[in-house]
């Protein structure tokens, strides 16, 4: 939803304090996205890359950089997209983060019933033959 500013709101561009109309005009209010990404990162230099790319983009508010996790947490008014095309930038392997796979007690579970569901069907159609 776009609305205008109020004419009491300043934004601090580089170029110093300016009211929206005398910059962009209309500011868009968003919520905050949290983004999470998978990073190839193998050493220190490789997080201070990302940490680099990351305190330049517009919009973050806030990020966490865990080295052995390989896992890259960003907050702030951004694109999920956005974010991993930025820290794309630093010529990691990056993509975003997957949910959780399934444990080892649950897996097994769930390929048994699937596998004694067809047998199951076969027995059940030839006690109705």
């Amino acid at each position: 939803m776009l609305r205008s500013a109020p004419s009491n709101l300043y934004l601090n561009t580089p170029a110093g304090l300016r009211r929206p109309s005398e910059s962009v005009g209309r500011l868009i209010y968003a919520m905050a996205e949290t983004v999470v990404l998978r990073v190839g990162m193998s050493c220190q230099g490789c997080v201070g890359a990302v940490k680099r790319v990351l305190g330049k983009m517009e919009g973050v508010e806030s990020f966490d950089v865990d080295l052995k996790e390989q896992k890259v947490t960003v907050k702030g008014n951004v694109t999920p997209d956005a974010v991993l095309q930025t820290v794309s930038k630093t010529g990691k392997k990056t993509s975003f983060w997957e949910a959780e796979p399934e444990t080892k007690e649950t897996a097994p579970a769930a390929a048994a019933a699937a596998s004694t569901a067809p047998a199951a069907a076969a027995a059940a159609s030839t006690a109705a033959a």
